[in-house]
């Protein structure tokens, strides 16, 4: 029982650093489309068209990833039925 608490333990810290890379390549990306919005590079498009998309999943695979850390560790919302 100790060996599978420790190897998900390992899965839950993994997935939370991917739901922290996922974050930092959301934050990239919007700033990357703010950046090429409203300042004019030559040969560099208007804008990151990809910016939404990204922010979009991102949002999603970064709550699913980091809700097992987070129960673990008592951070996330809980509900008590029985007191």
């Amino acid at each position: 029982m100790e060996r599978l608490q420790s190897a998900l333990s390992r899965i839950y810290d993994g997935m939370m650093a991917v739901a922290c890379i996922l974050l930092l390549a959301m934050v990239g990306s919007i700033t990357a489309d703010v950046l090429l919005r409203n300042v004019a590079i030559p040969g560099l498009p208007r804008g990151f068209v990809a910016a939404n998309d990204v922010s979009e999943y991102g949002l999603y695979f970064c709550t699913l990833l980091a809700a097992p850390w987070l129960l673990r560790a008592g951070q996330h919302i809980r509900v008590d039925i029985l007191l």
